[in-house]
């Protein structure tokens, strides 16, 4: 017996993304993660706020943008770094960038799609400031940059 019905469409509401008051308009940050989709999804966000996002796939293409930027004189206000990616993960690449004097200071965000118990305390132990499980909701990471971006470009201005 097969039996078939429909199930009338309900629209869907699109929830508008958050605008914030203007003070992340300039802010540059690094997307480091091995999905595409992911690096789109968080691109597409931050460009919505006036925010600059560049995304590289692994932690060599990541320390390589870090370095570089910094050496031109247009540093990352701010990272952030996927926790499961392929050869090095976030936790190791935030080690590398902690190593390195050039780019120690940025803040670091840790992104996972494994909200485990004790993550966010090994997250802090490798240097994140904050900590974000995916699939990431605009507000939260709004108001992860905003907590945490505010500090560099204040001390930006001042240098």
């Amino acid at each position: 017996t097969l039996l078939r019905f429909r199930l009338p469409r309900r629209p869907t509401e699109r929830v508008p993304l958050a605008r914030p008051d203007g003070r992340l308009h300039g802010l540059r940050v690094l997307l480091v993660d091995d999905n595409a989709a992911h690096r789109d999804i968080l691109r597409r966000y931050l460009s919505h706020w006036g925010v600059s996002g560049d995304g590289v796939a692994s932690a060599r293409e990541a320390l390589a943008a870090l370095r570089e930027s910094q050496a031109m004189g247009r540093p990352y206000h701010l990272a952030i770094l996927d926790l499961a990616m392929p050869e090095t993960g976030g936790f190791d690449l935030a080690d590398a960038i902690g190593r390195d004097p050039d780019i120690a200071r940025l803040p670091l965000v840790l992104l996972t799609a494994f909200d485990q118990q004790g993550q966010a305390r090994e997250a802090r132990a490798h240097g994140f400031s904050a900590y974000l499980t995916k699939p990431v909701k605009h507000l939260d990471l709004l108001a992860t940059l905003q907590a945490l971006a505010m500090p560099a470009r204040v001390e930006d201005a001042s240098a």
